[in-house]
């Protein structure tokens, strides 16, 4: 009672609050004690007996029926901006308290970030930019939160940063557009940019504005210790490139097919194709905590590489009828 009336207390009050509610609203509610650890074999044996500090959040879990199996909404770990279903604990390390059997806290609405990328060429190069961005989970309450605490000035500001970020010469063609009363979450803009492909005697090189290139980002050569992943990664990239009228495609990036392997648990695809007057680009990724040891070291170094390459981040247009 003294929670609600102060609308005030820590993880362990508002944990008991919210219990009490949903008991009294005829639901099954239950406690999950959180911790800032992934949900991997490594940090089970670590946190096999535990001190306070490692599990500090109380949530209370709700079984809720969805698409004909038991998905877990979470409370407790979020704010006004979030939606129902997702957690800041996801896919984190959590006990039951009444069993003291560790769980992985995965909650009802998964981390995902999508990228959809329209590109029109013109024969000098220029381009029209279309870049719209759906964000899910916890990228949707972030990307509401910075949204909705902007100023008018912040948020025309915050539109040109990013065309520059496309480029420095890029001009808007329209106003930036935001949804967040709808889910998933959706940011849309386009833009102008002159020379955005370089054209090279019968050749164009179109750069792909977005690829997975960071998605590693190994900095050595070698390994002597493991290699620490601590965030679940949902990625989605997807680009269309209408090639100017009399141009063809000469080059794709290469396709790439990285499935888990051992104790690498990453899956990284990237497919093209050419049909139908346009150029599709397609990168996933699904990354999941982990800790890779030395030994795997290779197999990483081998996926960076491929991801890294300069080929896997351009297209390469030829004027048809040319030799």
């Amino acid at each position: 009672d003294r929670t609600l009336a102060d609308g005030y207390g820590n993880s362990a009050d508002r944990a008991v609050l919210l219990y009490a509610m949903l008991e009294s609203a005829g639901l099954e509610p239950g406690f999950v004690l959180a911790s800032g650890y992934p949900a991997t074999t490594f940090f089970e044996e670590r946190l096999a007996a535990p001190v306070a500090d490692d599990f500090d959040t109380v949530l209370v879990r709700v079984d809720a029926p969805s698409r004909g199996t038991q998905s877990a909404i979470y409370l407790n770990d979020t704010d006004q901006y979030a939606p129902l279903g997702a957690s800041a604990h996801a896919a984190n390390l959590g006990i039951e308290p009444a069993t003291g059997t560790f769980i992985e806290i995965d909650p009802l609405l998964a981390e995902r970030a999508s990228r959809f990328i329209q590109v029109r060429l013109d024969a000098a190069g220029d381009a029209l930019l279309t870049v719209r961005t759906e964000l899910h989970g916890m990228h949707f309450a972030a990307e509401r939160r910075r949204y909705a605490e902007m100023t008018p000035e912040e948020r025309r500001r915050h539109h040109l940063e990013l065309i520059g970020a496309l480029s420095q010469a890029g001009e808007a063609d329209g106003p930036l557009k935001t949804d967040f009363e709808s889910y998933p979450g959706m940011i849309e803009f386009s833009a102008r940019l002159p020379r955005y492909a370089a054209v090279s005697g019968l050749y164009m090189h179109v750069p792909l504005h977005a690829t997975l290139r960071d998605l590693i980002g190994l900095r050595s050569g070698s390994r002597v210790n493991p290699v620490y992943f601590a965030n679940r990664a949902r990625v989605g990239i997807g680009l269309e490139i209408a090639p100017p009228a009399g141009f063809s495609v000469e080059s794709l990036p290469p396709e790439t097919d990285f499935l888990p392997c051992g104790p690498v648990p990453f899956d990284v695809r990237c497919a093209a194709s050419d049909g139908d007057g346009t150029i599709s680009v397609t990168f996933t990724a699904e990354m999941e905590p982990c800790i890779v040891p030395a030994r795997a070291y290779g197999a990483l170094l081998e996926l960076d590489r491929q991801l890294s390459h300069p080929g896997a981040g351009r297209i390469m247009l030829k004027k048809n009828n040319a030799e």
